[in-house]
């Protein structure tokens, strides 16, 4: 066992020590005067050295005061440094890269970081950690999103092409996953909360310090079964849990514009729920009115146009003033008073709950559900994705139906907060691909011409 490990525990457990010490000392005390100097007064010797009395006594007196002192010693200085040894802190110290060692784990490996340039992960280093996953090593990495709108702002933060660091890790575990049976977990999110490494049962969290264009970090070192190692383990679980896998078709879904909306409305649609016919359907704004675009799973899309301010679309417009706090809700329809409410840039709030002012979906009766994320460009909201479900999963409706009555869901283990955490990843990749136009000559010219309501 490692030797701060061992420290580690002792400081930890120093009463319960010091009050075994004290008990063995008081058990000495007692051998002597009880096998010897009762013994001894009756002049019933056994066959004990002569001098046991004294030493046993003196033996258990000095095991006594040893511990009692220890204790004062422990109580008056070592409470001093106790919340290092409550967290669990084994070892801080500073470096121009954060990878922990040249050496691969040999079973977990979990990264949060913006890139491989991060873990100063080389040629070399590749190699031989291509080969601890093919004998088994599990690796899992998170980092940013390619169509995330903070990736250009940590860009200019960090003195990096932050976007071409991403592309080169996912095109660096394309290529591995391609080759191997054994297959690195990528998943992407939106912001990146800190820089974290689990290696095997040792965890790495990272402060990083840019100063003169040089980055350098001070990392500290907590052993898993901590306080501290158990608290940043229990951040990258919940990140994993609430982010998208990796999938080649989200890499900025290049290509024609019209194509690749729908096949990541599609892509999203499945991911919600497999088995659901889930409506996605991208809507543009002009003036008072709402255009459907562009849409999956619809049978006939005619494209209609409807008053912006009216429904679920209408509630969404409603919360979505500031566009650094993208607000993305979920109307159960057989719940009808109320509207669910997520932000990723709050995540501290939960999922809010408030009362609704639609009583029911305007055209689409069959629906039970709609979730809805809005769309931003240049700070200004431009339009809305939304996915409407024919039948809310059983799972999604529990958690909705156990809360109904609360203020918010503070718990973001759950399945709502990921179905939110989804709706938001897809309406971040459908801004990068509207850009600042539609490409798309029909679309174009749907767009460009008058808008009026008509009844159908």
């Amino acid at each position: 066992m490692n030797d701060k490990i061992i420290n580690l525990w002792v400081k930890r457990n120093n009463f319960i020590i010091n009050l075994v010490v004290f008990f063995i000392g008081i058990i000495l005390i007692a051998i002597a005067y009880i096998f010897f100097r009762i013994n001894n007064a009756d002049e019933k010797i056994i066959n004990f050295p002569t001098n046991g009395y004294d030493i046993f006594l003196g033996l258990g007196c000095s095991i006594v005061a040893t511990s009692i002192v220890s204790f004062i010693i422990s109580a008056l200085v070592l409470n001093n440094i106790s919340f290092i040894d409550e967290w669990g802190i084994l070892d801080i110290h500073n470096s121009p890269a954060i990878f922990p060692s040249n050496k691969p784990p040999n079973k977990i490996l979990n990264i949060i970081a913006l890139g491989l340039n991060d873990f100063n992960i080389n040629k070399y280093k590749k190699g031989i950690l291509q080969k601890k996953i093919k004998k088994g090593l599990k690796v899992k990495i998170i980092t940013l999103n390619p169509a995330s709108s903070y990736i250009n702002i940590i860009g200019v933060q960090e003195y990096r092409d932050i976007e071409n660091e991403i592309e080169e890790l996912l095109k660096w575990i394309e290529e591995f996953n391609s080759i191997s049976d054994n297959k690195i977990e990528l998943k992407l999110c939106n912001i990146i909360p800190i820089l974290y490494c689990r290696y095997d049962n040792k965890i790495y969290k990272y402060s990083s310090i840019l100063y003169n264009n040089n980055r350098s970090y001070i990392i500290y070192q907590y052993n898993i079964n901590t306080k501290g190692g158990r608290h940043y383990e229990s951040i990258f679980d919940d990140l994993w849990n609430k982010s998208i896998f990796y999938n080649k078709a989200i890499d900025k879904w290049r290509g024609n514009q019209e194509e690749s909306i729908k096949k990541l409305l599609e892509f999203f649609c499945k991911i919600m729920a497999p088995n659901n016919n889930i409506e996605g359907v991208v809507v543009l704004f002009k003036g008072n009115y709402r255009r459907t675009f562009y849409s999956y799973n619809k049978l006939i899309e005619t494209h209609h146009v409807r008053d912006k301010n009216i429904g679920a679309v209408g509630e969404l417009i409603s919360y979505n003033k500031d566009s650094e706090k993208k607000i993305v809700i979920l109307k159960a329809y057989l719940k009808t008073k109320k509207i669910f409410l997520y932000s990723p840039s709050v995540i501290s709030k939960g999922i809010e709950i408030k009362d609704s002012t639609v009583e029911k979906l305007e055209s689409h009766d069959n629906m039970t559900a709609l979730l809805a994320t809005p769309l931003f460009n240049n700070n200004k909201l431009v339009g809305a994705v939304t996915f409407e479900f024919p039948d809310l999963p059983p799972n999604y409706f529990n958690i909705i139906n156990e809360n109904y009555e609360k203020e918010r869901i503070i718990n973001n283990n759950n399945e709502v907060y990921n179905l939110f955490d989804i709706a938001y990843n897809c309406g971040c990749i459908i801004e990068e691909l509207l850009g600042r136009s539609i490409q798309t000559h029909k679309f174009n010219t749907l767009f460009n011409e008058g808008w009026e309501i008509k009844n159908v």
